[in-house]
C-alpha cells in the first residue's frame, strides 16, 4: 500500500500553496465565506486526482481528459454554431438612457471559451500523436475548423488571436521533424514588458496591432478603467492585497457593473493577495517554462509553449487562475512528457524503416 501511495507532484504543491494563502488571506482581511473554502478544495481534489492518474498512467489520463473535455467543448461548439445569438441573453441597464444585451452559450459570456478550446486543442495534439499521420492531421483539422468557427461567431477577437496560434503551432509544428531550440522563460519575459506596458499606459506604438490583431482601442474595450482604479486600491494594501471580496464590492471598487475583476491577472493577483501572491503565481510560471524547456521532443516543447504562450496572452486582458480548467491546462502542459525512451525507439525504428 506504502509503495503505491501517492506523493504530489511540484505543481499540484504549488496550487496548494497560492490556494491556501489566498484563501487565508481573503480570511483575514474579512471574508469568511465557506465557499471560498469549498470551491478550493474541490478544484485542488480534481488537480490531484488528474495528477495521481498521470503519475499511474499519463497516455490514459491524458485519453480520458481528451473524451471527457472534447464533449463539452463539443457541446459548447454546438451551442455557438446552431444558436448564433446565444443560447439565452442577459440585460445590464447602465443608466435610465442605455441598456446592452450580452449572449451566452455553455461556458458563458465570449470571453470564457478560450481556455477550454486551448486545453482541447493540447489533448487534441497528444491523443493524436498516437495515430497515424493522415488520421491525426484529419482530426487535427476538424478541431481547428470547430475551434476557428466558435471564436469568429462569439466575435471574441482575443479568443480568434489565442487559438489561431494553437492551431498555427500543431499544423506547423506539431507533426513535422524540428529542431528549433529556444529557452521558455523567453514567453515570461515578453508577457511582462507587454503587462507593464498596457497597464501603464505605453501602448502608442501598440496600436496597429491592437486594432488588427484584437480588434480593440487603445482602451482595451474599457479595461483601461478597471485598471487604473485598480493600481490604487494595490498601492493601498501593497503586501497583502484586500483578498477575494464580493463581486458587487468589485464593481463598485472599480468603476463599472461591467467589472467583476480587473481584467488582468497581475493586477487581480496583486489586488487580491499582493506581492506574496504575485510572487507565488511567478514561481509556478517559472516552474512552467522549465517543465517545457525539459522536454525532449521538439514537436511537443512548440506546441506545450504555444498553449503557455496563448494562456499569457488571455491572462493580459482577462483573469483566468480561479478557473479549474486553467490550473488543469497548467497541469498536463508541466507534467506530461513524452519520454526520452520512447523518443529513442521512435527515432530508431525510423531509421530502419529508411
Amino acid at each position: 500500500m506504502f509503495k503505491n501511495r501517492y506523493i504530489p507532484s511540484r505543481m499540484v504543491l504549488l496550487v496548494w500553496v497560492y490556494y491556501i494563502y489566498l484563501v487565508a488571506n481573503s480570511f483575514l482581511a474579512g471574508n469568511k465565506d465557506i465557499h471560498l473554502i469549498t470551491s478550493s478544495i474541490k478544484i485542488l481534489a480534481l488537480l490531484a486526482v488528474i495528477d495521481m492518474q498521470i503519475q499511474s498512467n499519463q497516455q490514459k489520463a491524458i485519453e480520458i481528459l481528451y473524451y471527457v473535455v472534447g464533449f463539452f467543448c463539443m457541446v459548447d461548439a454546438a451551442s455557438i454554431i446552431f444558436f448564433p445569438d446565444g443560447l439565452y441573453q442577459l440585460t445590464t441597464n447602465w443608466n435610465e438612457w442605455s441598456y446592452s444585451i450580452s449572449n451566452y452559450w455553455i461556458f458563458g459570456h465570449k470571453n470564457n471559451h478560450a481556455i477550454w478550446f486551448i486545453l482541447f486543442g493540447y489533448l487534441t495534439y497528444l491523443h493524436c500523436t498516437n495515430l497515424k499521420k493522415d488520421k491525426a492531421k484529419i482530426i487535427c483539422f476538424f478541431y481547428a475548423l470547430i475551434s476557428v468557427l466558435s471564436m469568429v461567431i462569439i466575435k471574441s477577437s482575443t479568443s480568434l488571436v489565442v487559438i489561431v496560434i494553437v492551431n498555427l503551432a500543431i499544423y506547423k509544428f506539431g507533426f513535422s521533424n524540428n529542431d528549433i531550440r529556444f529557452e521558455t522563460k523567453i514567453l515570461l519575459y515578453i508577457s511582462f514588458i507587454i503587462n507593464v506596458l498596457v497597464i501603464f499606459g505605453f501602448t502608442v506604438f501598440l496600436q496597429p496591432i491592437v486594432e488588427l490583431f484584437f480588434n480593440k482601442d487603445l482602451t482595451f474595450s474599457g479595461r483601461t478603467l478597471a485598471w487604473q482604479n485598480a493600481l490604487f486600491f494595490i498601492a493601498q494594501k501593497p503586501f497583502f492585497g484586500w483578498g477575494i471580496i464580493p463581486e458587487s464590492n468589485i464593481q463598485s471598487l472599480l468603476g463599472s457593473i461591467a467589472f467583476v475583476n480587473a481584467h488582468n491577472q497581475i493586477l487581480q493577483s496583486l489586488f487580491q493577495g499582493g506581492i506574496i501572491l504575485l510572487l507565488i503565481i511567478i514561481v509556478i510560471f517559472i516552474y512552467i517554462a522549465n517543465s517545457i524547456d525539459n522536454e525532449l521532443d521538439s514537436n511537443y516543447k512548440i506546441v506545450k509553449s504555444a498553449c503557455l504562450g496563448a494562456l499569457l496572452i488571455e491572462l493580459v486582458f482577462e483573469v483566468r487562475l480561479d478557473s479549474q480548467t486553467t490550473w488543469i491546462l497548467i497541469l498536463v502542459i508541466s507534467q506530461f512528457f513524452r519520454s526520452s525512451h520512447e523518443r529513442i525507439i521512435s527515432d530508431t525504428d525510423l531509421q530502419r524503416g529508411l
